[in-house]
């Protein structure tokens, strides 16, 4: 049988620099914490046994979360195109115009709703094409470390090489340092990968950030993909900066954005792809000879309710009292413990804290708070090796789930904490 050659790619992506650091393959740590993932590491009969086990034990995830109930109206309105019989291949006009008012309100994009916006099955489905849209082999990438792990996997399988500027950590917390990313371009990168608010450490990108970006891409020649699912999710009164936004930046940057983080849809698979025009007709036809162009017909639907005000800003307004309760539970009770530092997140779902000082294997600490505390978290270093010695804690499960997971969390840490 041959090789299963993209798969093995995927796989080989962090392997030299994994190996070198003594790091757990993503898949397989993902796989030691959930057995529903890299799920061709593990016997099928043991794969499920685990699966039960987690079901029936009493386990509670803090580390992708549960998530909310979606909002009745998005609900009522999927519900209703069932009854209607809109269950036939669509593409529809008033969700694109829905997402070009959102783009330009929210965010200052101007992006024609027809010729300017594809829409996908998900915001994940954004990154594979625009990866195998301005990548091919010989290319060269970049992405911050820690940031989403599929920026580099999709970069590898496009055929690109790939570089990771890490970003530097002041008190527990990342930062940006254009100087850094400045470093890792080389003569043939393309692409800079950006996730804003970052995905796993919560950092938001300043307007200043953005322009440094900006000036970079305008040095260099690079096209800019800016994953921008959480920004709606920001905490504190921070303001909202997208690259598309910077003048100059709109011919050469592409915007993912979609429904399932700001507005609990994770199940509608409702994303987007927004920037120049030549852009997305490529994107278009890889969708549409890769995977069918069109998203659900019922998610689209459901989306353009989403998106429709005033439950656009409703929503986001009243969830983000929750966002902001989890955030402050999670980094006070972490960080009074010894030797661990919790900054809060300035956006996003999530929050990661800083075990270095105890220990460099987050993988170990990941299993020992599954075994002893009967809580999943998501190992640091998947996100990068510059990672390591963190988790990711979601902040999306309601209140009384994550109060309990907290509690159990924090006793199992400080016992941790004190024979490390």
């Amino acid at each position: 049988m041959s090789k299963l050659t993209l798969a093995n790619r995927m796989y080989a992506l962090h392997l030299p620099e994994f190996e070198q650091e003594g790091l757990p393959m993503p898949g397989r740590a993902m796989n030691a914490i959930y057995p529903r993932f890299g799920k061709t590491y593990m016997d099928p009969e043991e794969r499920e046994r685990l699966e039960k086990e987690i079901i029936e034990g009493d386990y509670i995830d803090m580390g992708i979360g549960v998530y909310f109930r979606t909002h009745h109206s998005i609900i009522e309105a999927g519900k209703k195109s069932l009854d209607e019989g809109k269950t036939a291949y669509a593409d529809i006009t008033e969700l694109r115009v829905a997402v070009s008012n959102k783009l330009w309100e929210e965010n200052r994009i101007k992006a024609d709703p027809i010729t300017n916006i594809a829409l996908l099955s998900g915001a994940t489905t954004g990154i594979a094409v625009c990866a195998l849209s301005l990548l091919e082999a010989g290319d060269h990438a970049v992405v911050l470390d820690p940031d989403y792990l599929r920026h580099g996997h999709c970069s590898v399988f496009a055929g690109a090489s790939l570089t990771r500027a890490p970003m530097p950590k002041r008190d527990g917390a990342y930062y940006f340092d254009p100087e850094i990313l400045a470093k890792a371009i080389r003569p043939n990168t393309k692409v800079l990968w950006v996730t804003n608010p970052t995905n796993p450490s919560g950092y938001l990108f300043s307007q200043e950030d953005c322009r440094a970006i900006a000036d970079i891409a305008f040095k260099h020649n690079l096209w800019v993909v800016t994953n921008e699912l959480y920004d709606a999710l920001r905490y504190d009164g921070n303001p909202y900066c997208s690259l598309a936004s910077i003048p100059g930046m709109e011919e050469r940057t592409i915007t993912i954005g979609g429904v399932s983080k700001n507005y609990d849809m994770t199940g509608f698979r409702l994303g987007w792809v927004a920037g120049p025009k030549m852009v997305i007709a490529n994107i278009t036809d890889l969708l549409f000879f890769g995977c069918q162009a069109s998203p659900p017909t019922t998610g689209q639907w459901a989306a353009l309710a989403a998106l429709t005000q005033p439950l656009r800003t409703d929503y986001i307004t009243e969830i983000m009292k929750t966002y902001h309760t989890s955030r402050n539970l999670i980094c006070d009770a972490l960080s009074s413990i010894p030797k661990v530092k919790c900054p809060r997140p300035m956006a996003g779902q999530f929050a990661f804290p800083d075990f270095s000082a105890v220990t460099q294997d987050d993988l170990s600490l990941a299993q020992y708070l599954k075994q002893e505390a009967h809580i999943l978290t998501i190992t640091g270093s998947i996100w990068g090796y510059n990672a390591r010695g963190h988790l990711r804690i979601a902040l999306a499960n309601p209140l009384e789930i994550q109060k309990k997971g907290l509690a159990r969390m924090e006793k199992a840490l400080r016992e941790y904490v004190k024979t490390h």
